[in-house]
């Protein structure tokens, strides 16, 4: 083609010849514009037809690895009844059943304790525990729930601070333990 001109890039030891085309003339762009639009669209086709391709394997990854995992969960429900007819060791933070081949362990949570922000402040200021509120008038939780005890009080759990008063903005609600099987 006229329009583009050749050039020749001088060969060293370091540098292999090259072939360059230079576009000098607007029916070369043209060309070459036209040639990205075609290129970009036998590529967009073959793209197209490879996603066709993968889609159902996607599906069948996704059906085998919902198999899994209903089969999983069904052999733990069953490893978790059985956990609960034999003697288990007891520990602080739950308990174990060692096997040959894994650890069945039934961990106990902490309580989750869920309050209001804007009332625990009120509360912290009132009862003398200022050094619990954040600048930002926001309770310093980490700090202030490790003083705190859990006690069930008439059937409800209840957090108590210190000085053995309820604290009625915290409300502690119990969660299940976590059962694991570990490899």
């Amino acid at each position: 083609m006229e329009e583009l001109k050749l050039l020749d890039i001088e060969e060293s030891e370091e540098v292999e010849e090259k072939e360059r085309w230079t576009i000098i003339y607007d029916d070369a762009a043209e060309w070459a514009v036209t040639r990205i639009i075609e290129e970009s669209a036998e590529i967009n086709r073959l793209i197209m037809i490879c996603k066709s391709q993968m889609r159902p394997y996607e599906q069948k990854i996704e059906k085998y690895q919902k198999r899994q995992k209903d089969k999983e969960s069904y052999l733990k429900s069953l490893l978790r009844a059985y956990f609960a007819t034999v003697p288990h060791k007891k520990t602080k933070t739950g308990e174990s059943y060692e096997l040959p081949s894994a650890k069945l362990v039934l961990k106990s949570k902490e309580p989750e304790h869920v309050f209001d922000d804007v009332k625990l402040v009120e509360y912290l200021k009132s009862n003398g525990f200022v050094d619990f509120v954040k600048q930002t008038e926001k309770p310093k939780w980490g700090e202030f729930k490790k003083t705190i005890k859990v006690m069930e009080l008439e059937g409800i759990l209840q957090a108590i601070d210190q000085d053995g008063n309820v604290i009625d903005c915290i409300e502690v609600v119990e969660r299940d333990p976590v059962f694991e099987v570990k490899f």
